[in-house]
């Protein structure tokens, strides 16, 4: 029993060395053949397509029908109009706080009012005039002299038009900040649906764009509806640019207080630099235009400053007055025409009345305050019926 377990102890229970030095060279190979096939698959083989995201399906818009369009729209104007109210207001009081700078001109100069009168009436002033009456004199030398002094202690003609065009200028540039708020307001209350109910493209989503379409829009109106406004579209009121307003504006009612104080009509017909100068310098005549009486007693020795002052001064108030509310005989008389123009029961009649009134509120008789009135009115009627045909009249096919 115990030989025979020592003789199974002693049989080989394993590979040989040979055959284990093949069996590890045979894996080894195998292994081997399996990385390079998978290196070769990975390089040589094509890359799978790329995985697309998958659509994302939009619902096209719901088809409204006119009934709902309308109603959209009807809802978009109603937040509208009082946007529309609300530049009016500004619009309108504005206008009365630009003329205030022009009340503060005039204020401001009631300093030099007897200074000046002293002035015209002095050894210097009297003897600027004696000669002016000499043969050999020049026939403005003393309207010279009154209106060196006129702006030495009252003001320069410069200072006068550059407070006029400021008032205007100023306006202007106001209306156009009220304008530019109603429009980002107006862009900011509609609603997509209103939006498109309108028939409003896409594109005038941004406000910028917006803007640009209403100005416009605006021009095509001004030409469309210039029949149905009580006074002739003028160039001020479509271009709408600050400083050609001034210009313009400034330079008709200027020239109507110079044909009111007895100045030539054609003082400022071009509005050029000079004819200002020419007007300052009859301006300075015109206000103490009966100085030469007075200058004739001070001569026998009485110095009526005081009277001069007076002369002055209500001189002074009655340019500021034509300036700013204009020729009292002109509004009586443009009143009378706007009333027979409604009232008159013959057409020709009516017509001529609103042909007559029409000239004289374009003539800058009725002042400043009118005829930035005159701008408030027109450009508020053309800023609501742009807007109306933006909401109420939609593009064809929307």
């Amino acid at each position: 029993m115990h030989s025979e377990v020592a003789d199974n102890s002693d049989r080989p229970t394993g590979l040989s060395g040979t055959q284990a030095v093949w069996a590890t060279a045979t894996i080894f190979a195998v292994a081997v053949g399996a990385w390079i096939a998978r290196f070769y698959m990975l390089h040589d083989s094509p890359a799978p397509p790329a995985q697309e995201p998958p659509a994302v399906v939009v619902a096209p818009p719901p088809q409204l029908s006119p009934i709902e369009k309308a109603a959209l729209r009807a809802e978009a104007w109603a937040l509208i109009e009082p946007r529309l109210d609300e530049a009016d207001r500004a619009s309108r009081a504005a206008l009365d706080e630009q003329l205030a700078g022009v009340d503060d001109f005039f204020h401001a100069r009631q300093a030099g009012v007897r200074p000046f009168a002293e002035a015209v009436l002095s050894l210097g002033g009297k003897w600027a005039y004696a000669k002016s009456t000499l043969p050999t004199a020049e026939a403005d030398a003393h309207a010279r002299y009154l209106n060196e002094k006129f702006e030495t202690y009252l003001f320069r003609i410069d200072d006068l038009k550059q407070t006029l065009e400021q008032a205007i200028g100023g306006y202007v540039s106001r209306v156009q900040g009220f304008e530019g708020k109603l429009l980002v307001d107006v862009r900011a209350d509609l609603s997509d649906e209103q939006f498109a109910a309108a028939g409003l493209p896409k594109a005038l989503v941004s406000d910028e764009a917006f803007r640009a379409e209403f100005a416009r829009l605006l021009k095509e109106t001004a030409a469309a509806t210039a029949a149905d406004f009580r006074v002739s579209m003028s160039r001020e009121v479509t271009s709408f640019v600050a400083g050609e307003v001034a210009a313009v504006v400034a330079v008709r009612i200027a020239s109507a207080v110079a044909t009111r104080l007895g100045l030539s009509a054609g003082v400022l017909g071009t509005g050029a630099a000079s004819s200002w100068a020419t007007f300052g310098l009859g301006l300075a005549a015109a206000v103490v235009v009966d100085v030469a009486i007075s200058q004739i007693i001070s001569l026998a020795g009485y110095d009526p400053v005081d009277a001069v002052t007076e002369k002055v001064q209500a001189a002074l108030n009655q340019i500021r007055s034509l300036l700013v509310d204009g020729n009292p005989e002109a509004l009586a008389a443009y009143e009378k025409l706007r009333r027979m123009q409604t009232n008159d029961p013959d057409d020709s009649v009516r017509a001529a009345c609103r042909r007559a009134a029409d000239s004289i509120e374009g003539s800058g008789n009725l002042g400043l305050r009118r005829e930035l009135l005159r701008l408030h009115d027109e450009r508020a009627r053309l800023r609501r019926a742009t807007l109306r045909r933006f909401v109420l009249e939609p593009a064809v096919g929307a």
